[in-house]
């Protein structure tokens, strides 16, 4: 009696233990009606089959899983390989557009460029330009002054049948134009060439201290001068600077007298000897 009035003050907590066991009871007495309503007519599940399904789920969603961390390898491996492409087109634009200059500037000394005239020729241009103007010196002293020579001015030689830069004119004083120095006659081509052929000297001088001329050979032509035009090639030869040795390979026998010394090439019974005549002779 004393042990069980001991536990009396615990009656109303186990009374609340009892009172929710049964509400909890009730509850689930009503979900289990519920649930027995909704399963009503259905057959009982296969266990072991759903397991058998459960297991091979499992093994696809770990293949996926494989899958997805091996697109996500690729992808990244992918991106790395895009950075890599994209420097390298990057590195490509630059080869590229210095190519497209080199290009450029090739077609440009080729001569195919604006005014289809290469660095060869320009230099060329140049340089004979400064001849031109040493030899019209002489050409007007040789011909009292009639003709002066000077380059094609034109800027665009593309398509034109002489393209080199290089053609000469000359003004011709007496009929006021310009003509292709073709057109020249023998004489005054002769006379032409003479000019060119002194200026060229001096010019190749001027340029290179170190280098000396020291002999000049006209050969031929002297036969198409008239004889004012030969007696002043002469005398321009003749005033020429310096110990400079003229030579003049020609047939005319008038600069048999007017040359002083002479290497004479005689023909005789079918063969050839040589003579030097000197001016004391």
């Amino acid at each position: 009696f004393e042990r069980a009035l001991a536990r009396v003050p615990e009656l109303a907590a186990r009374q609340r233990e009892v009172n929710d066991y049964r509400q909890r009871l009730a509850s689930l007495a009503d979900q289990h009606q519920r649930l027995m309503e909704q399963i009503a007519g259905r057959p009982n599940p296969d266990v072991e089959k759903a397991a058998g399904q459960l297991k091979k789920a499992q093994v696809k969603l770990d293949q996926l899983k494989g899958a997805v961390i091996e697109q996500g390898n690729a992808l990244t491996r992918i991106k790395e390989i895009k950075q890599q492409v994209e420097k390298k087109a990057a590195k490509q634009g630059d080869t590229e557009r210095q190519l497209r200059e080199l290009s450029s500037l090739c077609a440009l000394l080729k001569g195919q460029g604006g005014t289809q005239l290469g660095l060869q020729r320009y230099v060329q241009r140049h340089y004979f330009t400064e001849v031109l103007a040493v030899a019209n010196q002489w050409l007007a002293k040789l011909t009292h002054g009639r003709y002066q020579m000077h380059l094609d001015g034109e800027a665009d030689f593309k398509g034109r049948q002489n393209k080199n830069g290089l053609e000469i004119y000359v003004d011709d004083d007496y009929v006021g134009k310009a003509r292709k120095v073709q057109s020249l006659s023998g004489g005054e081509s002769f006379l032409t060439a003479l000019a060119l052929a002194l200026a060229l000297g001096e010019v190749v001088q001027r340029h290179h201290g170190g280098v000396e001329i020291e002999a000049l050979f006209v050969d031929e032509g002297f036969g198409s001068l008239d004889q004012d035009a030969l007696g002043e090639a002469l005398d321009t030869l003749q005033s020429l600077d310096g110990n400079r040795m003229i030579g003049i390979i020609s047939h005319v026998t008038e600069l048999e007298e007017q040359i002083p010394d002479q290497l004479q090439v005689i023909a005789e019974n079918g063969r050839s000897k040589v003579k030097y005549h000197l001016a004391t002779d």
